[in-house]
C-alpha cells in the first residue's frame, strides 16, 4: 500500500483515499497478540480488510496511469497484484518484494528448518580442496537434477587448464537415484551398505564417502566467510555472480595461503644456510686465533 501511494505521487495519479489512517489502525490490529476467539476473529478481519484495501489500490493506480508509466512500474505492480492472490499452500509463491525469485528451501535441521534464497551447488577437489564449481539454480530443484549443470561448469573451468570432466564424483544422499550423469559416475552413501562387498571394498567406500564430508566445513566457511550465507547483489544475475565470487575467494586464500608457507619455508631456508656460515667462519677465526698463540 506505501508503494501504490508512492507510485501515485510519482507519476501524478490522484487516488480516491488514500487509507493512511485506517491502513495504520488496520496493522496495530493484525499485529497484536491476542488469547481470545474475539480477537483472533477481530485479527483475521483486520487482515482481509487490508487486503482489500491492497487491492483497490493496485486498481486505482492503474486505471489512471499513463501508458509510459504503467510500462515502467507495470512490473512490479503484477508482482503486487500476485502476492494478494497468492494462497497459503500455493507453488512458486513470493516471499520477498525486491527479490521475486527467492524461494524457499526446507533445511530438515532442527535449528534451522528453512532458508530463504537460492540453491548453490559446490564442486570440490577431492585432495586440495579447490572449489571448481559454484552453480546457482532458480527455484528449489532436486538435489539430483543439479549434478549435470554443476558437471558442465567443472568442465568449463577445467578445461582452458588442460584438465578433463571428472569420471567420478561423489555426493550426498540428496543425490540418491542418479548413478551416471553423462559419462560421470555418480557414487552416493547407501543407508546400510552394500552387502555383495567384500571387508576391502566397504573400507575403500567408507574412507572416499567421508572425504566428501570435508566438503560441509567448506559450505560453512563459505556462508559465514565469504558472504554467500547473505547475498546484496539484485537478481538472479546477482546470486550467481555472488556465488561465483565467494568461490573464487575461497580459492584465491587457500593460494595465499600456499605462497605463504613457500615463502616462509625459503626464508626459513636462508636464515639456516645464513646461520651455518656465520657458525663456519666464527669456527675458522677460532682456530686460526688459537694457532697464533700456540
Amino acid at each position: 500500500m506505501e508503494w501504490m501511494r508512492r507510485y501515485a505521487g510519482w507519476t501524478g495519479v490522484k487516488l480516491r483515499q488514500t487509507y493512511e489512517k485506517e491502513e495504520k489502525r488496520l496493522r496495530r490490529v493484525a499485529t497484536g497478540q491476542y488469547r481470545t476467539k474475539e480477537g483472533h476473529a477481530r485479527k483475521r478481519a483486520a487482515i482481509r480488510r487490508l487486503k482489500t484495501i491492497a487491492g483497490r489500490l493496485i486498481r486505482d493506480v492503474e486505471s489512471k496511469m499513463s501508458a509510459p508509466d504503467y510500462e515502467y512500474y507495470g512490473g512490479s505492480m503484477m508482482t503486487f497484484r500476485r502476492i494478494l492472490q497468492q494462497k497459503r499452500n500455493d507453488r512458486e509463491k513470493i516471499y520477498s518484494v525486491h527479490e521475486p525469485s527467492v524461494s524457499c528451501i526446507a533445511k530438515g535441521k532442527a535449528h534451522k528448518k528453512y532458508e530463504f534464497g537460492c540453491k548453490v551447488s559446490v564442486g570440490r577437489t577431492s585432495k586440495k580442496g579447490v572449489i571448481t564449481a559454484m552453480k546457482c539454480f532458480l527455484g528449489n530443484p532436486y538435489d539430483g537434477d543439479t549434478i549435470g549443470a554443476t558437471l558442465e561448469q567443472v568442465e568449463r573451468v577445467v578445461n582452458p587448464l588442460g584438465g578433463k570432466r571428472p569420471a567420478c564424483v561423489v555426493y550426498d544422499r540428496g543425490g540418491r537415484g542418479r548413478r551416471l550423469v553423462g559419462d560421470t559416475k555418480v557414487m552416493t552413501p547407501m543407508e546400510g551398505g552394500n552387502r555383495s562387498l567384500d571387508q576391502e571394498q566397504k573400507k575403500w567406500l567408507r574412507s572416499l564417502f567421508r572425504s566428501r564430508a570435508a566438503i560441509e566445513p567448506t559450505i560453512g566457511h563459505l556462508k559465514s566467510d565469504y558472504g554467500l550465507d547473505r547475498n546484496f547483489l539484485s537478481g538472479v544475475e546477482g546470486d550467481a555472480v555472488n556465488a561465483l565470487l565467494a568461490g573464487a575467494a575461497w580459492n584465491l586464500k587457500m593460494r595465499l595461503r600456499e605462497l605463504k608457507a613457500a615463502i616462509l619455508g625459503l626464508l626459513g631456508a636462508i636464515l639456516r644456510s645464513v646461520t651455518a656460515l656465520i657458525a663456519i667462519h666464527i669456527n675458522r677465526s677460532r682456530g686460526m686465533i688459537s694457532y697464533q698463540a700456540a
